[in-house]
């Protein structure tokens, strides 16, 4: 079976969402923190919200990859050495970040416009963790600027151990736009010497099976927005993927569950922040997905974008859900 990775969402796939959705919804094999901020050293320089989300107990149960956006070898090596020896299990360089905040300054997506100053950094990484004991992977566009870069860029990931490579088949430039480019994908496939997995626009069952069927031997798929949208979508991959249809409970079966999961989510917001409109504010964020996973209730879920303060916003959301 394919495995199924959560995305590392900036904003969205914090500790909070991931506690609620593993208690709630089919296991992901992999989970993937959002990055933590540049210019660490150590752990302990983190910041709370940083620490928050890469804790262990917080974390119980499931299978963890840190994310982390740097552009310094020294300060990526250190952090990598320190998450060894907390015992995690896979370490993930950003360098497919398109924001062009993060891009300006090199890091991210930013990394791929120069493919010797990429080498350089990785190299050394890997001369600097050698023997460290822990899983280190990279998530990356195919180029900056176009995917003719590809090519070089292979070259350069090619040199080193890496536990998988994670290619989401657009272009820094590119951000989300456009479609994503499986001809380069195809090219990464076949010149990679590690495990690829892909990433990108997988929002439904069928995405899915028309990925396979062009690349039946990818081990790995990672989900994003398409799974905000759909809790279910990891169920109706694995259903697909077995050859039977997706057994839906019915809409009252799912607005239960759905219930459960946006509790768990809310109360652990609750516990988190100490703003509470910030906390109206990052579950209609989340809404903003989670609304495509019940059509037909426009009105209510207007209802929730509208709510200012906590009351409304839990009134909204209990005449969504009842």
């Amino acid at each position: 079976m394919t495995k199924l990775y959560l995305a590392p969402m900036e904003g969205l796939t914090y500790v909070e969402y991931r506690q609620a959705y593993h208690r709630y919804f089919p296991d992901f094999d992999l989970y993937f923190t959002p990055f933590a901020a540049p210019g660490r050293y150590h752990v302990r320089d983190f910041s709370t919200r940083e620490k928050r989300d890469i804790d262990g107990e917080s974390n119980a149960g499931m299978h963890l990859a840190v994310q982390l956006l740097t552009k310094d070898p020294d300060a990526c090596a250190s952090l990598i050495r320190e998450l060894a020896s907390a015992g995690y299990e896979e370490v993930n360089i950003n360098l497919g970040c398109p924001s062009p905040t993060v891009t300006a300054k090199g890091r991210g997506a930013g990394m791929l416009k120069s493919p010797d100053a990429l080498d350089a950094f990785l190299e050394d990484v890997f001369m600097q963790t050698e023997g460290a004991g822990i899983r280190i992977s990279v998530k990356t566009r195919v180029g900056y600027e176009s995917a003719q870069e590809l090519p070089a860029l292979m070259d350069v990931f090619n040199r080193y151990p890496l536990s998988q490579l994670i290619v989401h088949p657009r272009t820094g430039r590119q951000g989300y736009d456009g479609r994503p480019d499986l001809d380069a994908f195809a090219c990464a496939l076949s010149r990679s010497r590690c495990p690829v997995a892909y990433n990108g626009d997988i929002r439904t069952a069928q995405d899915f099976r028309n990925l396979k069927e062009r690349f039946p031997d990818v081990p790995a798929v990672m989900l994003g927005r398409g799974v905000l949208a759909d809790p279910w979508l990891p169920e109706k991959i694995r259903a697909a993927e077995s050859g039977r249809p997706w057994d839906d409970p019915g809409e009252e079966v799912r607005k239960a569950q759905l219930r459960s999961f946006h509790d768990a989510v809310f109360s652990n917001y609750l516990e988190a922040f100490d703003c509470k409109n910030g906390v109206v504010d990052r579950m209609k964020e989340l809404w903003g997905w989670m609304g495509q996973a019940l059509p037909g209730h426009e009105k209510e879920l207007k209802a929730i974008r509208k709510a200012r303060r906590l009351p409304d916003y839990r009134a909204a959301v209990r005449v969504l859900l009842s």
